[in-house]
């Protein structure tokens, strides 16, 4: 009898404490629901705007500081501003307004102007850009040391570009080549004088290594033979 007890006991027991389990909502179909009605408030919103004069495009993740050229093509023409409305992080109300919101407000923006204005903002941001893009540079490199070095005894050399910019490193160098316009050119004339004098691009393993690497960025490495 006492055993009978002891085990029903038990049986109580773990059926109070244990975790209980109950239907869980359905997420999907959850935020399905909350996009629907973000959508439709988005929409509701693009009319509101639209009446008032107000006319935006809705954006959100990642942005540079500064307008694109399509950008400023829509606000100067057409009084159309582009909204930021979230960084990288968004929700299912942000996407949802966003969507209603800006097919909307883009509907009633080509019905009232009665052409494409967006795909021609696109058109003339393109030709803009193409006209302030950096143009490929022809550079000339050369190697020079440090006159008042620290190291008296030892020459310290540093990469010359153009006259103007030096780099005492080959990581600085890297970094500079990186940062050219595709299409760019270095015209370099090493000599022979130095090889295995000091350790920059100092071998001819090195060197080639280095003309690999400015090929990656689309930038030509010109050797000139030494004489």
């Amino acid at each position: 009898m006492n055993k009978v007890c002891i085990i029903f006991g038990l049986i109580v027991l773990v059926s109070v404490f244990s975790p209980r389990v109950y239907p869980q909502p359905d997420l999907a179909a959850v935020n399905d629901e909350q996009q629907q009605k973000a959508v439709a408030q988005g929409i509701a919103d693009a009319e509101h705007d639209f009446k008032r004069g107000v006319y935006r495009i809705e954006v959100y993740g990642l942005r540079g500081t500064s307008k694109s050229p399509e950008e400023e093509y829509l606000e100067e023409k057409y009084r159309i501003k582009t909204d930021p409305v979230a960084g990288c992080i968004v929700d299912t109300a942000i996407l949802g307004h966003a969507e209603g919101y800006n097919k909307r407000m883009k509907k009633l923006l080509l019905k009232k102007y009665g052409k494409d204005i967006f795909e021609e903002a696109k058109t003339a941001g393109a030709v803009v850009s193409k006209a302030t893009e950096r143009k490929p540079e022809n550079l000339t490199m050369t190697l020079a040391w440090i006159a008042d070095s620290e190291k008296p005894d030892a020459k310290e050399y540093v990469f010359v570009i153009n006259g103007l910019v030096a780099y005492k490193t080959l990581d600085g160098l890297k970094r500079y080549i990186k940062g050219l316009p595709k299409g760019s050119s270095v015209t370099w004339a090493p000599g022979c004088d130095r090889i295995g004098n000091e350790p920059l691009l100092s071998s001819e393993k090195d060197m080639r290594e280095f003309e690999k690497y400015c090929e990656s960025y689309g930038i030509k490495l010109i050797i000139i033979p030494s004489g």
